[in-house]
């Protein structure tokens, strides 16, 4: 009787043991899975956007030195972005690519914890900035449209680039802690080059890190969140209010509409998750210590941090082709930067009269009703005067040039006084 109740023990264990294998080896296999996706991400993603991504921005920061953007407040704001994203890419994205493919390259030494204090201070700083950058520029666009007049005394570029760099103080001080506490990752974990270790330091620091620093930064993401949305709703309130004739630039500001909110929605979805889950990690690391020991765990976190990593550097790309697509007078822009850029001196001077090339785009002429001189200057009541003293050449040259001349310094004129508003 004995003998078949202990054989049938056996098979009960043997039994226990198979399912517990099986489990094993789905979890390993998974695992692996895991790593593998995330190996293909590290290799191929970051070098497609660092070409990308440089020569969009670039193009960007040459696009606002023209004359349709160097006087607009805007621009400021824009220029700041865009070199911000080309050392992002750079620097920051060079690096990371370099590590999780590339781990020889990086020599360990007792001077490494420096280097990792340069790129944990300067990473999370940079992306701060950027935040911070296109929340202060969509508040601004929203006072614009609220106070005209006073963003026209207010909202100057001189003004705008005391404004980044203030933003750029703030953005020292939030991050200076990493300064203190980064170092390089132990050997064997290729999810990034560097890492915070506040254990390694006093107990005061260890509580900040762990127990305030987390909701410091979910705070500051969710303001920055809030006022970007707020600005946005106050844009398309008064926007819808608007009348579109020629004083008002109402017609334009419909027109940058999708420009403005694009932008708003490519930060929010690209940029603040990868915040959030910096926040969110930092409180985990604090309950789940074997977070990257245990490999099932440490190929998930690797990959979630590899999709809103590069999630982030892809809005540093994406911004150029959604102000491309959405944003006529950024193309204007475009057109002619790359015109002065490529296009020897000889050609630029020996363009034909403003027929053939003008500032002014076709859409924005036909979409105002031009007046003649005489009309000008025979209407006492008229908005712009283009008598003898603004034409110089009412006499040497024929009637018509003429009129051409004074009708384009007409919108040269027109376009300037609402240039405010883009």
């Amino acid at each position: 009787m004995d003998h078949p109740i202990l054989n049938l023990t056996g098979v009960e264990y043997e039994a226990n043991d198979n399912v517990s294998q099986s489990t094993e080896t789905s979890t390993s296999e998974s695992s692996d899975k895991k790593q593998l996706v995330s190996g293909y991400i590290n290799l191929l993603v970051p070098p497609v956007l660092i070409t990308i991504g440089v020569t969009c921005n670039l193009m960007i920061i040459l696009t606002m030195r023209t004359k349709h953007f160097r006087k607009v407040s805007t621009s400021v704001y824009l220029k700041a972005g865009a070199f911000n994203d080309v050392l992002a890419l750079l620097i920051s994205l060079s690096a990371h690519w370099l590590y999780v493919n590339f781990p020889e390259v990086y020599v360990r030494t007792d001077s490494s914890h420096i280097m990792c204090k340069f790129f944990n201070f300067y990473g999370s700083g940079n992306n701060d900035f950027g935040i911070l950058v296109t929340a202060s520029m969509t508040a601004e666009r929203a006072f614009v449209i609220v106070s005209p007049f006073g963003a026209a005394r207010h909202c100057t570029t001189k003004r705008a680039w005391k404004i980044v760099v203030g933003i750029t103080g703030f953005v020292i001080l939030k991050d200076m802690h990493y300064l203190i506490s980064s170092d390089i990752v132990p050997e064997g974990r290729n999810d990034r080059l560097c890492d915070v270790f506040p254990e390694r330091f006093k107990q005061e620091y260890q509580v900040f890190y762990s127990d305030m620093w987390p909701w410091i930064h979910l705070s500051y993401v969710l303001i920055c969140a809030v006022a970007i949305l707020i600005s946005n709703i106050v844009i398309l309130h008064f926007v819808r209010r608007s009348t579109a004739d020629k004083h008002s630039g109402g017609h334009k500001w419909r027109h940058l509409l999708p420009m403005l909110i694009g932008e708003s929605i490519l930060i929010m979805i690209l940029t603040f998750p990868f915040s959030m889950h910096l926040a969110l990690l930092a409180i985990r690391l604090r309950y789940d210590t074997d977070l990257y020991s245990d490999p099932k765990k440490a190929a998930t976190e690797n990959l979630v941090f590899n999709a809103t990593f590069y999630m982030l550097y892809s809005h540093k790309c994406a911004t150029f082709f959604m102000y491309c697509v959405t944003g006529s007078r950024f193309r204007d822009g475009l057109s002619t930067a790359l015109i002065e850029s490529f296009c020897p001196k000889s050609f630029l001077d020996e363009r034909p009269s403003p027929y053939a090339l003008s500032i002014v785009s076709s859409r924005s002429i036909s979409s105002r009703k031009l007046i003649s001189p005489r009309k000008l200057t025979r209407d006492s009541n008229a908005s712009w005067n283009c008598s003898k003293s603004t034409c110089t050449t009412c006499d040497s040259i024929s009637e018509n040039e003429n009129r051409v001349n004074c009708d384009l310094e007409l919108v040269e004129r027109t376009q300037k006084s609402i240039s405010v508003y883009i």
